[in-house]
This record gives structure tokens, sequence and C-alpha cells, in this order.
């Protein structure tokens, strides 16, 4: 898997023009406009607008390279920003339409994962509904550790400091 952090010109060309993300990407991008990771392009453009330097702190796609002559965006995840003053990141992803045992998930996490606590993150947060028993399994995976319910909320909140597995294919943005 290959993983691209969302420049201010991806999140320009992926607002925009789905075939003109294609061809920057190299690979499909099905399920455009209408999948999770698409939708939100619009708001990161306004947000790279204001700050490009924070590309890498934010969405990142991830590419299905195991079939080097259809290469396929499959998911994305990253994080709500830079890290606070604390050292915490906040930790999102969601897989399109490609089955979640492939691993695709967990190899995506734990790359962005080894890539934050390698730039500047010293703790990741993750939220997610407490029903969400896929999201769940996919945390648990990676390596986060539960940290309990979230009050006047469904969610419960997981969290991890390190990670352990070799990670490849990670595109650091400049």
């Amino acid at each position: 898997m290959e993983l691209v952090a969302v420049t201010l010109d991806l999140a320009r060309w992926g607002s925009l023009d789905g075939p003109m993300l294609a061809r920057a990407l190299g690979a499909q991008v099905p399920g455009w406009p209408s999948a999770p990771g698409y939708r939100r392009l619009p708001g990161l453009l306004e947000r790279l607008r204001r700050d490009p330097a924070v590309a890498g702190w934010l969405d990142w796609l991830w590419i299905r390279t195991e079939f080097p002559s259809r290469l396929s965006v499959v998911g994305s995840g990253g994080f709500s920003g830079r890290p606070g003053p604390d050292g915490v990141a906040h930790f999102q992803c969601s897989l399109w339409g490609v089955d979640g045992s492939q691993g695709h998930a967990a190899e995506g996490a734990r790359a962005l994962l080894r890539w934050a606590l390698r730039n500047g993150a010293n703790r990741i947060v993750a939220d997610t509904l407490a029903a969400q028993r896929s999201s769940i399994e996919i945390l648990a995976k990676v390596g986060f550790r539960m940290v309990g319910p979230i009050p006047a909320t469904a969610s419960v909140r997981f969290e991890i400091d390190q990670i352990d597995d070799e990670v490849s294919g990670v595109w650091s943005p400049p």
C-alpha cells in the first residue's frame, strides 16, 4: 500500500475533478465524489489554503498497490491537525467499498501512526462509536488501548504511544 498526504493541489483537484485527481495519483478513484474521504476534500482545501504546511497532519489517501496495473484508492485516514501542546494527535480512518478483512485499514493505520510518532506526536487518540465493532477491532489490531467511554456520548476513546510494526510505502510531505 502507498499512502499519499493530501496536499493543497490534491485537495483542489479532488474537490473539482475526479479524473484529474486520478491522473495526479496515478490510480483509480472509485466512488468519487461520494466516498467519505472525497467529501472531506473541500474542507481540507480551505485548511490547506490557510496553512499548506499542515499537509501530513490532515488526510492521507490509501492506494492499493498489490495489482500494479490496477492501482486504486481504497481508503483514507489521518489526523485532525498537528499535535497539540501536549503532543496528542487525533486519528481517524475509513475504508471505501473494500472488504475490511483484506488488511488495508490496519496497514494504513500502522503507517500513519508510525509517521505521526516520528514527526512530533507522542500519543495518538482515536474515538469511535462503542457499537462500531469493526473499528474497535482495527484499533486493537494496530495496538490502540481502550481508555474508556467518552462522557455524554455513545463513543469510546482509544490511545497509543508506540507501534512496533515495520511500515513501508509512506510518502512524507515536503
